[in-house]
């Protein structure tokens, strides 16, 4: 959404957001609060775009903190005085500890919450029908199932979107994100297809089977949704599912060959929000699946407050740490922990790039 967040700073605009999503009418502390929080929010975000990797986690993490206060008192409603005073978590390091293992552990009832519940509540899959611009809102977990969330930093890293690559390279373990695309089938009333795309290759249907089955246990609900085509594609094999409950001999009424298969048989389709779980990138970004992290589909927006917190604790709590990673130097007799580096600068950037349209997008909503 092409608005510049300053309109929204002012007391009158912030307002009549929180009117609109809160109900009622907003008192005049509700508003100054909201709008200093987006000042505030925009502010820490110019210092850190000048600012040196060394400070960068913790600048980012006070703006995101303050936007998240503007979002929770405009979806909310509530009083300044009820925000909570805590962050929600407690990050802990044991010596010797590399900083992937740094641990994130839910604690309380805090701002990491308040904000949960706001981003979770509001997650929406944008697609199109024909050519109409749609969208849904399919929440994720609410906080009152991650009470007893805990992660690494690296746990948060690998199911956060846009990080994949870099998270693969740098530390040679797959992400748990599936990028896909979403969208109505135009060709078949009530249809609608789920388009993936990985970079293995199958070369008969008995490989074909073997992978549409790994795409499945990575994106479970899938299980649910038909094979209707595969081709392969830009080197890549390019699998269309359906919403039409896949047959126990699902293969086996495949028609092509080793480059193109194709469904044989009509099905009966079924409403595709009843086998579709929360996806990422409803606001500015491509779709993607998280996988769940103890059973719960965690926001992506969550994850990345999470992140920063644990960021902003290391630069606090450990800089001797963090300073040897950012100069990729031992200090101390420690060696060198810089295999996240990549990871956490990519990091920085697309939270710098999307909190802000979230934060845009959702008040304007």
């Amino acid at each position: 959404m092409e608005v510049d967040l300053r309109y929204l700073e002012g007391r009158g605009a912030i307002g009549e957001c929180i009117r609109a999503h809160a109900g009622g009418s907003p008192n005049d502390q509700q508003k100054s609060f909201a709008a200093s929080c987006l000042l505030h929010g925009r502010l820490f975000w110019q210092s850190a775009a000048s600012a040196t990797l060394e400070t960068r986690p913790l600048l980012l993490y006070y703006g995101a903190a303050a936007y998240a206060k503007a979002l929770v008192i405009a979806f909310t409603g509530c009083q300044p005085g009820d925000l909570a005073q805590s962050h929600g978590l407690q990050c802990s390091a044991k010596n010797g500890e590399k900083i992937a293992d740094f641990r994130i552990k839910a604690k309380g009832d805090g701002l990491f919450q308040q904000f949960n519940d706001v981003v979770a509540s509001q997650n929406r899959i944008r697609f199109f029908e024909g050519t109409s611009a749609r969208s849904k809102i399919v929440p994720s977990s609410s906080s009152d199932r991650l009470a007893n969330l805990e992660v690494s930093l690296s746990d948060c890293f690998a199911h956060i979107p846009d990080l994949q690559s870099v998270y693969e390279l740098c530390t040679g373990r797959p992400s748990n994100v599936q990028h896909l695309h979403f969208d109505s089938d135009f060709q078949s009333k009530g249809g609608y297809g789920i388009r993936v795309d990985i970079p293995e290759l199958f070369d008969n249907i008995s490989s074909l089977q073997s992978l549409v089955n790994a795409v499945r246990d990575k994106v479970p609900f899938l299980k649910h949704w038909r094979i209707k085509e595969a081709v392969k594609a830009w080197d890549n094999s390019v699998f269309q599912f359906e919403n039409i409950e896949p047959a126990l001999d699902e293969f086996a009424f495949l028609a092509g060959d080793a480059n193109h298969y194709r469904a044989s048989t009509p099905g009966e389709v079924f409403d595709p929000f009843e086998h579709l779980a929360p996806l990422a990138g409803g606001f500015g970004a491509s779709s993607a699946y998280i996988e769940s992290i103890s059973g719960e589909q965690i926001s992506e927006f969550s994850l990345m407050l999470a992140s920063l917190l644990g960021l902003s604790n290391l630069v606090r709590y450990s800089p001797h740490i963090w300073t040897s990673c950012v100069y990729r130097q031992p200090i101390a007799g420690r060696p060198v922990d810089d295999e996240l580096l990549p990871v956490i600068e990519q990091f920085l950037g697309n939270v710098t790039d999307r909190f802000p349209i979230l934060v845009t997008n959702l008040l304007l909503s």
